[in-house]
């Protein structure tokens, strides 16, 4: 686990127009904290793993970088790479979720952000909404080396699989089935 405290930081302005010079907060007192694990697993060496991470800015409703920065930031995500017989086959997956809050401006310019683009009228899911306070998201995935699909990890024992980049060899084992298997070893 790593965490930090930030203090809040202040620049001094000018203004041309008056003579003044002025003190002014630029950043917030902001404290972050993250965390991983990982665990190994098995005589294949599966692995599996969690993230989270926290970010909380010390801004109050209706405080000028309220409408700048997001007040608190939160995501969990987890992380497999499962092995099978002796390490022949894996399966890889990946989760997360986020959460961000604030004020309705600095979720408005989350959502604009390039990363994003709610604002894109061709959008059909989790579209822009500039009255909104939080932006929850979530994201899964699951891979399959070499390009193939999960269901591929069933019919291994069928018959080849083909596709692009198939680094495997047949082989018959014990009992005359035909099985894909792949040509370089687990480490």
């Amino acid at each position: 686990m790593l965490a930090a405290v930030t203090q809040e930081e202040h620049a001094r302005t000018f203004d041309i127009t008056s003579n003044a010079v002025h003190d002014t907060r630029v950043a917030p007192r902001t404290i972050y904290a993250l965390s991983r694990v990982q665990q190994q697993f098995g005589a294949s060496q599966s692995t599996a793993s969690a993230f989270a991470s926290v970010v909380h800015r010390d801004v109050a409703p209706g405080d000028p970088l309220a409408s700048l920065l997001v007040r608190n930031a939160f995501s969990v995500a987890g992380e497999s790479n499962l092995r099978f017989r002796g390490g022949e086959y894996e399966l890889n997956s990946y989760g997360g979720a986020t959460l961000l809050q604030g004020d309705a401006a600095a979720v408005a310019r989350v959502q604009r952000n390039n990363v994003h683009y709610a604002q894109r009228p061709d959008r059909t899911y989790a579209v822009y909404d500039p009255t909104r306070t939080s932006l929850p998201d979530t994201g899964e995935h699951v891979v399959c080396p070499h390009g193939r699909t999960p269901l591929d990890l069933e019919r291994h024992d069928r018959g080849p699989v083909t596709g692009a980049r198939d680094e495997r060899r047949r082989a018959t084992p014990r009992g005359g089935r035909d099985v894909a298997q792949r040509r370089r070893p687990v480490p």
